[in-house]
């Protein structure tokens, strides 16, 4: 991650022998861009301000949602861990965050839930390879949690969340 500039390294005050991982700019603008994503069909279901604060980027209601998922964390690991298709994502480099950004892709298209997203754009925003994108991609849609049309190649020509 600090390759991709999400993430740097900082001297830890009391002991400047030790390094700390420190969020950046970009990682705290994409964590915002995912929280926003994960309450937009929420806001389609009903109103909450929770989901407002969330789809407006609010900083706030971002720490205070990352506060709370620490303390979720093992609850929503148990559950996660009943359901081995999406588990297959998760354990994979970055397939939580592709997953993501592929919903996010498809909740902003006009065509509902199908979305075209080049691979090497989703490789990019997260310092990974192509051929890892289409992996995760291609084992996604094995899993049945979307369906890709089209030729392949370097993009997604059509993806749609099942």
């Amino acid at each position: 991650m600090t390759d991709s500039g999400l993430m740097a390294s900082a001297s830890a005050p009391l002991d400047r022998r030790t390094k700390l991982l420190v969020p950046t700019e970009a990682l705290i603008a994409h964590d915002l861009d995912m929280l926003a994503a994960l309450a937009a069909p929420c806001a389609v279901l009903g109103k909450h301000p929770a989901y407002e604060l969330a789809l407006a980027c609010d900083r706030r209601m971002q720490r205070a949602h990352r506060v709370v998922s620490v303390d979720a964390f093992g609850e929503a690991l148990q559950m996660m861990m009943r359901h081995p298709e999406m588990m297959m994502i998760f354990h994979r480099d970055s397939g939580y965050m592709v997953l993501l950004s592929l919903l996010q892709s498809a909740l902003a298209s006009s065509r509902g839930t199908v979305s075209s997203v080049p691979y090497q754009d989703i490789a990019d925003r997260f310092g990974i390879s192509r051929s890892h994108v289409r992996n995760l991609v291609e084992d996604a849609e094995k899993a049945g949690l979307m369906r890709i049309d089209g030729q392949g190649g370097s993009a997604l020509s059509s993806c749609c969340l099942c």
